[in-house]
């Protein structure tokens, strides 16, 4: 088929319809609005749940939640709401149910909790949507179609490349080069091969790093190895990818095809830079360049250029007959081994494929030129990492070799013990086999994301080399210097929150992929990505997800911190992000019914919120009236809070966390406003954990800045009472923040988050002030006691559970030990079980303290006789 005209694929955000082919139900995709009543989305679910049933009260295990029986939900929801035809929902391309549910997980997730809810109304406006005034479909959720974002996607690779991450890469690919020629194989330490990671997250520009740096700097030899199925660029070289993927079941078979796959690649890699010395002589170009323009350009976005189709294909013949002549030299061998006495046949044969890798990579070398470096690059490397083999299938008949047979050379009886800590691949395969270009100018780069990159780098101990789980050889270390904000566009002078506050300039921060794609995007395109900015780019900590769904993130969240590498914080810091972040949005996002309601997407009207509505849902309603007439908490002010704020906003959707205590000043403020970032103060930083930079006016300047500072305590000596010397701690002059004497008042919380007492107080002035203490600042002060709805405007009763179970994991020591379904709490027995779980947590902690003693300071670690000395009656446990 030409891949010009295939039918693209649609996005798995939506379903409108469903029609009966042969035996499969198809459903229809797109976005849409609401288009019952309350009484009728009643009536809907009624009939959904007469014809498919009510979901199991006790959850019925796993398989109530299995894409087949979601997806026949699904298909019920969907033909029960288009069996009238007085609903204007228009007919469009088919997608199976099940297949769109595979592919779609909030979609999924949606449905099952409609399902167990008993309510379809949010699925049902989700997923249909009416036909414009003319009868024809409206082109709001079919455009851009994947044929659009995949045009983009290619055309951004032909922008000019940005930044300097291309020459950091070389330099640091000379430097690990240096270091694996200077140590002699046998120093202890020494680097094991000429392999390193580039390990960062999707978008980040790796494989268009390792392009640039063949065009520019070296031989680099591109391989793609994604999978089909999984969209992406650059398309996958398939020849080669399911050459090297082919599941082999012995160690033997695999190491072989290695070594002949190593061989063959730079044979063929020499003879396509002698035909290019031959073809371009005179051409001003390097041969480096040159070969990689050919590698590189052309194709599109599911194929790769011919020119590199034919490279491939002649690689995988050329392994292929190696492994051949490979087969037949193990027979020949083994007929002489049956009448005289002689190494390992596979041992010899595997030693001579060694020698002759080193000799095709150094004739490959020569004839690139003296002092060449070449790069072999794995794009999607962890597929490498893909079908084990483990000790039980890997005998390989005879000796084996410390990192096995015929990629080093040596041998060892205890390879069964080492390859049971991770099983053989064939990643660790041609890891081994780069073994053999050790001292030459060659280079492996693994590319992968930071999601999977454990793959192919596990811990030490767990790796299958003995060197490597011995510490006597060292991986180098991996490449994660891409860089962000590669790609961003110049500041105007005076600066103002207007300029920095475009879709065009906040496209080009962060990620390269952004910036590179808002440049090539067709409209429908652009405003899909404002879309996903809108919904998805509030990050915490740089790290993690907080809009459209919090209480399912939340609930994601707070089972997968280890998994997804986010810290829990030390004080509750992490928690208290997340509930700013979570007011913040609700005012940005409440006011926007639909996605229609947000075009064209403006961040200066959308997403930029002013302090007064940030306050207010941050606060119960019950406390609005009480926030408008506050006055000033400290210093010489006597504007109202809303007066005092007036014409005052904020503009953040993430925070990161700083590691020099210097970024917390104004100045510095200034850069951090304009990127529309909070900040998570350093350890250790005295006074404040977190940090929002609010602006008066329109000009980013640092008098107009507004600091809103706060404090996070996950201790619960901290209660309702608000604590005068932890709000004394958090003084902006003192601390370097700013100026004394500002004309614009700042704003200072405390979270006492562990607090099992929920409250909240507007601190308000002292009823006498001593004329000998004149503060050189104005500030409004706010503490808010315990996690519940009744603290935060914010949050709602199931969020809180999910900020106290990420509060439990930041504490030495935490109860209950079993967390209670929160849709069973009403349960009588759930409760009496919850009375038990708490005595026995209480039972627990207590016998923790006593053998901790980095506890001492807590009862009961000593004896009873020593408390009467040691505590003061009354005085908080911890």
């Amino acid at each position: 088929m030409d891949p010009h005209t295939h039918t693209p694929k649609r996005r798995a955000s939506a379903v409108e319809g469903m029609e009966e082919q042969g035996s499969t139900r198809k459903l229809k995709l797109d976005l849409a609005e609401d288009l019952w009543s309350e009484d009728e989305h009643r009536g809907l679910d009624k009939e959904v749940l007469n014809a498919y049933g009510a979901c199991p009260a006790d959850g019925g295990g796993a398989a109530w939640a299995s894409i087949d029986v979601l997806s026949k939900i699904l298909e019920q929801i969907v033909t029960k709401s288009t069996e009238n035809d007085s609903k204007p929902v228009g007919k469009q391309r088919t997608l199976d149910a099940a297949q769109l549910l595979h592919k779609n997980t909030d979609l999924r997730e949606m449905t099952a909790k409609a399902w167990q809810e008993e309510s379809f109304k949010e699925i049902r406006n989700s997923i249909l949507r009416p036909k414009a005034s003319d009868g024809s479909l409206p082109e709001l959720g079919d455009t851009p179609s994947a044929r659009e974002q995949e045009d983009a996607t290619f055309k951004s690779w032909t922008r000019d490349f940005q930044g300097t991450a291309d020459e950091t890469l070389f330099a640091i690919i000379k430097n690990y080069l240096h270091w694996t020629q200077a140590l002699d194989d046998d120093v202890e330490g020494a680097p094991y091969a000429n392999l390193a990671l580039i390990v960062n997250s999707s978008g980040t520009g790796k494989s268009r790093v390792v392009d640039q740096l063949g065009r520019k700097h070296c031989f680099v030899i591109p391989l793609c190895l994604r999978r089909e199925g999984t969209d992406g660029y650059p398309p996958p070289d398939r020849e080669v990818r399911d050459w090297l993927l082919k599941k082999r079941s012995k160690k033997q078979e695999l190491n072989n095809a290695v070594v002949a796959f190593l061989r063959a690649l730079f044979d063929i890699a020499k003879d396509h830079i002698a035909t290019i010395s031959r073809q371009y002589r005179g051409d001003s170009r390097a041969a480096h360049t040159i070969f990689s323009e050919l590698m590189n350009d052309g194709g599109d976005f599911k194929t790769p250029p011919k020119y590199r189709r034919d490279f491939y294909v002649q690689v995988v013949d050329s392994a292929t007959k190696v492994c051949s002549s490979v087969l037949i030299s193990v027979v020949r061998e083994l007929i002489m081994y049956q009448f005289e006495e002689k190494e390992s046949p596979m041992l010899s044969i595997s030693l001579e494929l060694n020698k002759d890798v080193r000799t095709a990579a150094k004739s490959f070398l020569d004839e690139c030129g003296d002092n060449t470096i070449a790069v072999l690059s794995f794009d999607e490397a962890h597929e490498l990492g893909e079908n084990p083999i483990m000790p039980s299938d890997s005998s390989s008949g005879s000796g084996s070799s410390q990192d096995g047979p015929g990629l080093s050379g040596e041998t060892s009886s205890r390879a069964a013990t080492r390859a049971s800590r991770q099983g053989i691949t064939m990643f660790s395969q041609i890891r081994k086999g780069l073994r053999s270009v050790l001292k030459l100018n060659i280079m492996g780069l693994y590319l992968s994301t930071s999601g999977k990159y454990r793959v192919n780098s596990p811990e030490p101990q767990h790796d299958p080399s003995s060197r490597l789980a011995k510490a006597k050889r060292v991986m180098l270390p991996p490449i994660t210097e891409l860089g962000l904000n590669q790609l961003a566009l110049p500041l105007n002078d005076p600066l103002t929150l207007k300029h920095v506050t475009t879709a065009g300039y906040i496209s080009h921060l962060g990620r390269p992929i952004f910036g590179t794609r808002w440049d090539t995007a067709t409209d429908g395109l652009r405003n899909q990505f404002l879309d996903f900015s809108l919904c998805w780019r509030r990050r915490l900590s740089s790290t993690f997800i907080i809009s459209c769904h919090p209480e399912r993130v939340l609930e994601i969240v707070a089972g997968n911190l280890d998994t997804w590498g986010i810290h829990q914080g030390d004080r509750g810091e992490f928690v208290m992000s997340l509930i700013w972040m979570a007011a913040r949005d609700t005012v940005a996002v409440g006011g926007v019914k639909g996605v229609g309601d947000r075009r064209p997407w403006d961040p200066y009207r959308h997403s930029v919120v002013s302090i007064m509505d940030f306050m207010k849902k941050l606060l119960p309603a019950d406390y609005h009236q009480e926030l408008e007439s506050m006055h000033p908490s400290v210093g010489d002010g006597t504007a109202e809070f809303h007066l005092a704020f007036a014409d005052c906003r904020l503009w953040c959707n993430h925070f990161i966390q700083v590691q020099d205590y210097k970024v917390i000043n104004t100045k510095f403020l200034c850069a951090l406003l304009s990127n529309g970032i909070g900040v998570l103060c350093a350890p250790n930083q005295a006074g404040i954990d977190l940090l929002w930079i609010g602006l008066k006016g329109d000009e980013i300047r640092e008098e107009n800045l507004v600091l809103i500072l706060g404090q996070a305590k996950n201790d619960r000596r901290y209660r309702t009472q608000p604590k005068s010397r932890i709000l004394d701690a958090m003084d902006p002059v003192k601390l370097d923040i700013c100026a004394p004497n500002r004309s614009i008042p700042i704003i200072r919380m405390v979270f006492a988050l562990a607090s099992q007492e929920p409250g909240v107080t507007l601190v308000p002035p002292p009823l006498r002030q001593s004329p000998r203490f004149t503060s050189k600042f104005t500030s409004y002060d706010f503490w808010f006691a315990g996690v519940d709805p009744s603290t935060f405007g914010c949050v709602t009763a199931k969020e809180a559970g999910h900020h106290r179970d990420l509060l439990a994991l930041s504490r030495p020591l935490y109860d209950p030990p079993l967390p209670v379904p929160r849709n069973l709490e009403n349960l009588d027995r759930v409760e009496v079980l919850k009375g038990e779980t708490m005595t026995t947590g209480d039972a627990r902690v207590n016998m923790q303290r006593e053998a901790n003693s980095m506890r001492m300071a807590l009862k009961p670690h000593f004896p009873h006789m020593w408390h009467s000395l040691l505590f003061k009656e009354g005085e908080e446990e911890g």
